[in-house]
């Protein structure tokens, strides 16, 4: 998203109390080593404990302070940021979030999935450009959720893409049970529940329906373009890589701002509230059409995820220590 931005990766190994994840994060923040920095790590609220949200939420404080922009991935869990979404089993720790993305001091960025269906070649086409690009315009969304229930019919699950076993993968969202709604986050399709929400924005994201592919060299080979042919592609998906992709926007905002942009949270909600700013991505179906969008409100699909029981636990529609 941002070709000429530099990247640093900060590594720091763990301590008998302390995880290296999170002595990265504090390192990068004290040194202000980058304007934007980006976590895909965390764990539900309820598990972090009072110490664990407190740790957090002073950190992404501390970043928004110095004028870092902090962007957490909500989580590939659905609803259920408690339970394990690839352990085959269904959710039973009830509806939560990620505690490391529900602060009011950070971006927290779920996912979204494409909704071309049977018409993708409404906005696809059949060969890349030179530049490897092959969409026309812009693509419907759905909220992203691969989740798998193997006791209800094929039309209410993605069973498809797990194998037929239980699966959670779904993007992360719901109401904090820590934080108050903070004075930014209004305007149209927030809820009403004077909790903080997440998330604030997300990106498609999901690996088996959309085969996002990232070029990598972690199997030893660089990609190689070769005419209309790539070699060493990685097929990567969830607000993992959600998250970077709008660390890469807010970098393009950045360069051309020449200025750290803190909590962008500020400004996004209230370009979301201007006029002609949000558009109903269910509704634009034609590519070719120009539009003043700014953000495509998705508002179609739900986080919900297989619960204990048989039942889907349901948090609403979507409008709105694992690695994610």
């Amino acid at each position: 998203m941002a070709p000429g931005a530099t990247i640093d990766l900060i590594v720091a190994g763990s301590t008998a109390t302390t995880s290296g994840v999170d002595l990265a994060a504090a390192y990068a923040i004290d040194n202000e080593v980058a304007p934007i920095l980006t976590y895909s790590y965390g764990s539900c609220e309820q598990a972090l404990g009072s110490a664990g949200n407190v740790f957090y939420n002073s950190l992404w404080e501390q970043a928004a302070a110095e004028g870092i922009t902090v962007l957490v991935a909500a989580g590939d869990n659905g609803s259920a940021g408690c339970d394990n979404a690839t352990a085959g089993i269904a959710a039973t720790q009830g509806l939560a979030v990620n505690g490391a993305a529900s602060t009011p001091y950070n971006i927290a960025v779920g996912g979204t999935e494409f909704v071309e269906g049977a018409t993708a070649s409404t906005y696809l086409n059949g060969a890349n450009a030179p530049d490897f690009s092959s969409a026309f315009g812009y693509i419907p969304e759905t909220a992203w959720n691969e989740g798998c229930d193997p006791g209800q019919p094929a039309s209410e699950t993605n069973c498809i893409y797990s194998n037929a076993n239980f699966s959670l993968l779904a993007g992360g969202g719901g109401a904090s049970t820590i934080y108050s709604k903070p004075a930014w986050q209004t305007g149209p399709g927030v809820p009403a529940d004077s909790a903080r929400d997440v998330p604030d924005v997300a990106i498609a994201t999901a690996s088996g329906h959309d085969d996002f592919v990232y070029c990598t060299s972690l199997a030893g080979t660089p990609c190689q373009l070769n005419g209309q042919s790539v070699t060493g592609l990685t097929l990567v998906g969830g607000t993992s890589a959600a998250t970077p992709t709008m660390a890469g926007i807010l970098a393009l905002v950045e360069q051309k701002n020449g200025a750290f942009q803190g909590q962008a949270n500020h400004v996004l909600y209230r370009l979301a509230q201007m006029q002609g700013n949000s558009c109903d991505s269910s509704k634009q179906l034609n590519p070719t059409v120009q539009t003043t969008c700014v953000f495509h409100d998705v508002t179609s699909g739900s986080d919900a995820v297989p619960c204990t029981g048989g039942s889907r636990s349901v948090l609403r529609p979507w409008p709105a220590q694992m690695d994610f």
